[in-house]
């Protein structure tokens, strides 16, 4: 199959997109989270209470900053020089850190804490599942730039192969 340029423009401009709208619903939620707002109570009082809360935040300002234009600067700061090359991996590698994070969000809303939870501790109202319903939407979103990215993570297992050579991937 045959791309041509404007094909990879349009790409890139949808994966940037996508890339800068789960950033900053990452970089929104973290004032909850590291507030322990009465939301994020609710969503981490059973599995982890404060500590789990701050260890996400932490974990989803790195997918952010991954996501992000400035993600290649991060990226080339934290690796060793022999994996500078690296950084221009920083989408595809958030985009799929962002997709572990999410699945985690995911699996703990259906098998734990629920799809519709309490606004706060012992609240009647409810956010009618709009959490479990982002989550899902900032992973489908990933899940596009990690597709529309895939050369750059064809690079990134090029990158750390044995070999030095891309492994096949089909």
């Amino acid at each position: 199959m045959e791309t041509n340029a404007n094909d990879n423009k349009w790409a890139n401009r949808v994966a940037w997109a996508l890339q800068v709208g789960v950033a900053v619903l990452f970089l929104q939620t973290l004032f909850f989270k590291l507030t322990y707002a009465p939301a994020t109570q609710v969503i981490f009082g059973d599995i982890g209470g404060r500590a789990a809360a701050t260890f996400t935040a932490l974990v989803e300002l790195v997918v952010a900053l991954l996501l992000l234009p400035g993600g290649a600067w991060v990226l080339g700061r934290v690796l060793p020089a022999k994996l500078a090359g690296l950084k221009t991996a920083a989408p595809a590698v958030g985009a799929l850190l962002a997709i572990g994070v999410l699945g985690g969000a995911i699996v703990t809303h259906l098998a734990v804490i629920g799809v519709v939870l309490p606004v706060a501790p012992g609240s009647e109202a409810t956010d009618g599942g709009s959490l479990f319903a982002m989550a899902v939407g900032m992973a489908v979103a990933s899940a596009v730039v990690l597709v529309l990215r895939r050369d750059r993570v064809k690079a990134l297992i090029a990158t750390l192969s044995p070999s030095g050579e891309a492994a096949a991937v089909a």
